[in-house]
C-alpha cells in the first residue's frame, strides 16, 4: 500500500512511490549500470541485463511477449539494496512464516520486477506454493485466479495454444 490505510492506520506515501518511477530510476546513476535478471538460456543460465539498456528497450518494444525484469537478488549489493528502504511490508502481511528459518535456506521472497505493457508471467504457482503480495508504484496489472478444481487443461489454455506457440 504505498499510501492510504493499513490496519485502519494513515499512512504516509512509500518512497518508492517516487524514487521507483521511470524517470527516477533513469537518473540513478548507481543503478544504471547494474546488472538485473530478465530471463534464462535454454541452459537455465539467467540471462542480465544493465538497467539502462533494460529501461531503452522498455520504451521502445513492441514485442508480443517482452521481457521482464524479475531479480531477486537485487538485495545482494549495496546499491541495489538501498531500495528495500524505500517501501515496507504491510501489517496484515507480517507473519512470515519462512523467517523461522535461516536466511541461507529461506527461498527467494523479495522480488523487483519492472516490465512494459503485455509483459508478465503464464500461469503457475509460486515456489513452496507460497503466499505473496504485491503492489504496483506504476501502470496495471491484471491478475487471473483459478479455483483448485479447475483441471490444468482448462488453466493452461492446452486447446487454444498453436503448436508453433509456446504457453505465453
Amino acid at each position: 500500500i504505498p499510501a492510504g490505510y493499513d490496519g485502519g492506520q494513515a499512512t504516509t506515501p512509500w518512497p518508492a512511490k517516487e524514487k521507483w518511477q521511470l524517470e527516477a530510476l533513469e537518473n540513478n546513476n548507481t543503478l544504471l549500470n547494474r546488472l538485473f535478471k530478465c530471463g534464462e538460456d535454454d541452459d537455465g543460465k539467467n540471462i542480465k541485463i544493465k538497467l539502462k539498456h533494460f529501461l531503452k528497450y522498455l520504451r521502445d518494444n513492441t514485442d508480443d511477449s517482452p521481457l521482464y525484469i524479475f531479480d531477486s537478488a537485487f538485495a545482494d549489493d549495496r546499491y541495489a539494496a538501498r531500495i528495500l528502504t524505500d517501501y515496507r511490508v504491510p501489517s496484515y502481511f507480517k507473519d512470515d512464516l519462512f523467517g523461522l528459518v535461516s536466511e541461507s535456506r529461506r527461498p527467494p521472497y523479495r522480488w523487483f520486477l519492472i516490465g512494459p505493457e503485455r509483459s508478465g508471467s503464464c500461469v503457475h504457482i509460486d515456489p513452496l506454493a507460497t503466499s505473496a503480495w504485491n503492489t504496483l508504484v506504476s501502470g496495471q496489472k491484471r491478475w487471473v485466479i483459478f479455483p483448485p478444481h479447475v483441471s490444468k487443461d482448462i488453466v493452461k489454455g492446452k486447446g487454444l495454444v498453436r503448436k508453433d506457440e509456446d504457453d505465453e
